[in-house]
C-alpha cells in the first residue's frame, strides 16, 4: 500500500500555532458528538460543499493541500462521500500551513476551479500529485497544466489565480479555522463539533472510526443508515 494513502496512528500536521512538524494521534474512543461550539463558522452557500443542503449530518474538514497527512486521509473522505451520498454533506475549508511553501498557491487554485464550477475535480488533482508540486518554485505552472486536464478556461484561470480576492478568501478561511481553534491538518468537524480523528493500521479501520460517527449522528436525527459495506463500494469502483 502507498505511503500516502495509508494512516498510521493518525498522522497529523502541526500548525504554527502549535509544533511544526507532525504528531501522531490516539484512535478515539468516543464516539458521541457533543455541542457545536459558537467559534465553529456556519456553513454557507460560499462554502465547496458535496452532498444535499437538507443533510442532517454535515462534515466540514480544514485541510491544507500540501499536507501529507490531508492527503492520506483525501481518499477516504472520498469512500466516505460514495457511501453516505445525499445522507451526509461533505464541505471543504482550506487552512494553509505556514511552514508549507506552496499552501497558499494551491488553495487559490482550487478556488480559481471553483469559480467555474470544479472546485473539487482540481482538489482531487492537487491531493493525488502532491509530490508533483509541493516543493517547485513555480506551483502554478503545474497547476494551469492540471486545469487544462479538468477542462477549465484557462485563460480565466489564469487570471483568478493572480487575483489578489482569491488570496484573500485563502486568508479568510485561514482566520475562522484559527477562531474554531483549528491546530492541525486535516482537521473534521461533525456538525460543528471538532472531532478527535479516527486513525488505526489500516485505512479500514480509520473508515470504521468514522462510519461510527457519522452513523451516530444519523441515528440521533432519525435517519437509519445505509452504509455501503466495503466490498460493494471496491466492486462499483
Amino acid at each position: 500500500m502507498n505511503n500516502k494513502t495509508k494512516i498510521i496512528l493518525g498522522i497529523v500536521a502541526v500548525t504554527a500555532l502549535a509544533i511544526l512538524g507532525y504528531t501522531y494521534l490516539k484512535a478515539p474512543t468516543d464516539n458521541t458528538i457533543s455541542k457545536a461550539s459558537s467559534s465553529f463558522k456556519e456553513v454557507t452557500s460560499a462554502d465547496f460543499a458535496v452532498g444535499s443542503s437538507t443533510s442532517t449530518v454535515t462534515i466540514v474538514e480544514y485541510a491544507d493541500f500540501q499536507c501529507p497527512a490531508c492527503a492520506a486521509y483525501h481518499p477516504l473522505v472520498e469512500t466516505l462521500k460514495a457511501e453516505y451520498k445525499d445522507k451526509v454533506r461533505f464541505v471543504f475549508r482550506v487552512f494553509p500551513l505556514p511552514m508549507h511553501l506552496n499552501a497558499v498557491s494551491s488553495g487559490i487554485a482550487a478556488e480559481a476551479a471553483g469559480a467555474q464550477g470544479k472546485y473539487f475535480e482540481m482538489a482531487d488533482k492537487l491531493f493525488t500529485n502532491q509530490q508533483s508540486w509541493e516543493t517547485s518554485t513555480t506551483p502554478n505552472d503545474i497547476f494551469v497544466t492540471y486545469a487544462t486536464e479538468i477542462g477549465l478556461d484557462v485563460e480565466k484561470f489564469k487570471a483568478d489565480i493572480a487575483s489578489e480576492s482569491l488570496k484573500q478568501k485563502i486568508v479568510t478561511s485561514y482566520k475562522e479555522g484559527v477562531q474554531a481553534k483549528v491546530s492541525s491538518t486535516p482537521t473534521f468537524f461533525i456538525n460543528g463539533v471538532k472531532i478527535k480523528n479516527p486513525s488505526g493500521t489500516t485505512n479500514e479501520e480509520v473508515l470504521k472510526g468514522f462510519r461510527a460517527l457519522v452513523d451516530a449522528e444519523l441515528v440521533k436525527a432519525g435517519v437509519p443508515s445505509e452504509v455501503l459495506s466495503t466490498s460493494t463500494v471496491s466492486a462499483s469502483n
